[in-house]
């Protein structure tokens, strides 16, 4: 009997570990504002954090969650592929297929600057503006030193429609 006392205390203790743990849990899971304002002269984030706090300001606690698990699922799938990609170009390199990579790299390149001015197209005009195109400058400057012809007709004509965007600018 004298036993009883001492498994009681136990299951005490147990238990408010357990809630108190279960208390940090829920309270870590839910969704709180990253910043109160945005950093630097990204339009990405000043937007993601505008609606971040939005959601958070009008208490849509479910629709901020599923914000985060798409973002997170977007950054995590994006990561994939560029994990995928810089282990296939390391091992290329390290096998001594210098050109076969330089050659990825190139189209590849030429597919970015494709969809970075698609999207771009796609903003709204307020946030075009707030858009720098310094990138796609930098690509064009390259592109202009070191010339490839694409064998893909629709990453060529990309590359030839993405490069007028500065010059509207």
């Amino acid at each position: 009997m004298a036993d009883c006392p001492m498994k009681i205390a136990r299951m005490i203790v147990i238990l408010s570990l357990a809630f108190f743990f279960g208390f940090l849990v829920v309270r870590w899971s839910q969704a709180k504002p990253i910043r109160a304002t945005p950093v630097g002269n990204d339009v990405y984030i000043q937007e993601l954090e505008s609606l971040e706090n939005y959601l958070h300001d009008t208490g849509q606690t479910n629709a901020l969650k599923q914000l985060f698990d798409v973002l997170a699922d977007d950054r995590t799938s994006e990561d994939g592929v560029d994990l995928a990609l810089t282990v296939a170009v390391l091992q290329g390199l390290r096998d001594g297929k210098t050109n076969e990579m330089l050659k990825f790299f190139e189209h590849h390149l030429d597919a970015q600057i494709s969809v970075f001015a698609s999207e771009y197209r796609d903003l709204p005009g307020p946030l075009q503006k707030q858009m720098s195109l310094k990138p796609l400058q930098s690509a064009k400057d390259y592109r202009s030193k070191y010339p490839v012809t694409n064998p893909y007709p629709v990453w060529a004509e990309g590359v030839t429609n993405a490069f007028k965007l500065p010059e509207a600018k």
